[in-house]
């Protein structure tokens, strides 16, 4: 008599129904993942910010003001752009090195008269690591790296309690329309061209006050007449646009009487936050002197304030609670219950 053996095994059936549960397994976890590598890339942006905020101060204690938003080069032939205040603040982020490589006396310091120094230099502490794209070599130009953190020059504020008087008003600047659009510069902020700002002058309160916000996101492009939405969040936009960390300003004096319709690496808050428009007036990939804060997370962006303390920002903050926290001695009470 012959005794069949039996073999244990997985029956089709069996199999495909441990393969569907794995995949609602990976469904359900997949969303947690992601959540938790953006809350990681998100404290990381903090605390970049953070340490931002302790090289302004001890810029300001070894200068005895923080660093110019952006000064004129007066050795330059043409195109006089000198460096951005990220240029001064190297050596208090750990980037002494860069810092001695960069000629502040050549013709056109934070343009093309570094090139050979800064190719391949975008120091971590200046991006964000949500930013979507790359910032080493931005716009095609190997030395050109850019910065996801602009410094706050100020704000557009004409209503019943305060109006921002220091601004340069009616710049052209271009659109991805193919127009020109009017961009404002103010120097009521922290960071304007050609001046140094001290803590005296914060009258506002320093806990009350933006220093740096985030400048490094996408946004969609617009019928320039209606408004409305013809693409997808397709434009990067960054703190200096098609140029990078270094570039600062062409222009003399400070506003009103800037010079110029051109400023990097500080923008002029009139816009909410994560502002996705890009056809708005004063925005630009060139020299938008009203870039937007903007970013990749999800309902808002990291802001540096002077006394080094960061906040998350939400996009539905009230838009002059937003400006007035923009300028350093508005006056008014800021309240956001």
């Amino acid at each position: 008599m012959s005794i069949k053996k039996s073999y244990g095994g997985f029956t089709l059936v069996e199999l495909l129904v441990v393969i569907a549960i794995i995949g609602v397994l990976i469904a359900l976890l997949l969303p947690a993942v992601q959540q938790a590598r953006e809350a990681a890339r998100r404290m990381s942006c903090s605390n970049n910010l953070k340490q931002v905020g302790v090289a302004l101060h001890n810029y300001h204690d070894t200068h005895l003001g923080f660093p110019l938003g952006g000064w004129r080069s007066t050795a330059a032939t043409s195109s006089p752009f000198g460096t951005s205040w990220w240029g001064g603040l190297l050596p208090f982020i750990e980037q002494s090195a860069l810092y001695d490589r960069i000629n502040f006396e050549a013709d056109r310091p934070g343009w093309s008269g570094n090139t050979s120094a800064l190719v391949g230099t975008s120091p971590t502490a200046m991006v964000c690591p949500s930013f979507p794209g790359e910032t080493s070599g931005w716009n095609s130009r190997a030395w050109d790296s850019a910065a996801t953190y602009i410094g706050i020059a100020g704000a557009v504020i004409n209503n019943t309690n305060f109006t921002e008087s220091r601004t340069n008003t009616g710049f052209a600047c271009c659109s991805h329309s193919g127009g020109t659009n009017d961009g404002v510069i103010s120097g009521g902020g922290m960071l304007i061209p050609n001046r140094s700002i001290r803590f005296r002058d914060v009258t506002d309160g320093s806990s009350n006050t933006l220093a740096v916000g985030e400048c490094g996101g996408r946004m969609f492009t617009a019928n320039s007449g209606s408004l409305t939405n013809i693409s997808g969040p397709n434009v990067l936009m960054t703190a200096a646009g098609q140029h990078g960390w270094l570039m600062g300003s062409e222009g003399t004096g400070t506003p009103p009487s800037y010079s110029n319709h051109r400023a990097f690496n500080i923008t002029t808050v009139r816009y909410a936050p994560n502002e996705k428009n890009y056809d708005l007036n004063g925005i630009s990939t060139n020299y938008g002197a009203n870039n937007p804060l903007i970013s990749e997370h999800a309902g808002g962006v990291m802001a540096l304030f002077v006394d080094g303390h960061v906040e998350f920002i939400a996009e539905t903050i009230d838009l002059d609670i937003f400006k007035y926290q923009a300028t350093r001695d508005d006056g008014q009470v800021i309240s956001q219950n």
